[in-house]
């Protein structure tokens, strides 16, 4: 007989705990729909945003920008990284710049890249890029 893997289980049961204890804690304490709405209403909102026509059109949008910004760094990432595993002085002389943009905090880098870029998505598009750059490198 096939062992059935405990988390396939444990996590469901986990899950409904979760939300059986939320929905529990709300009716019993009489919390106020501001502050912690029940189950049934987040879920009741969740499928209005899902059926938006406007909510959908930003999903895709958004979708979109973080698809181009991962192709771009997953281009990127991949060519550089490979030229750097076979250009041991092209690692050395790019090593000490890649390990100081690494460490830059990204969201400070947000704000050029809105002045460089505006408010449209090519500036979103070089935020996901930036973001997925360095793990693909």
């Amino acid at each position: 007989m096939k062992k059935i893997p405990i988390g396939w289980i444990t996590t469901p049961a986990l899950v409904i705990a979760f939300v059986v204890a939320w929905d529990a804690y709300v009716s019993i304490f009489q919390v106020s729909k501001f502050i912690l709405p029940p189950p049934r209403a987040v879920a009741e909102s969740f499928i209005d945003l899902m059926t938006d026509p406007v909510s959908m059109r930003h999903a895709w949008i958004t979708l979109y920008e973080t698809l181009a910004g991962f192709a771009i760094a997953t281009v990127v990432g991949i060519g550089l990284g490979t030229a750097l595993g076979k250009t041991a002085w092209l690692e050395q002389a790019l090593n000490p710049f890649i390990i100081a943009t690494q460490v830059v905090p990204k969201v400070a880098l947000v704000p050029l890249f809105i002045l460089w870029f505006g408010f449209g998505p090519e500036a979103k598009i070089v935020v996901a890029a930036v973001l997925a750059f360095f793990p693909i490198l």
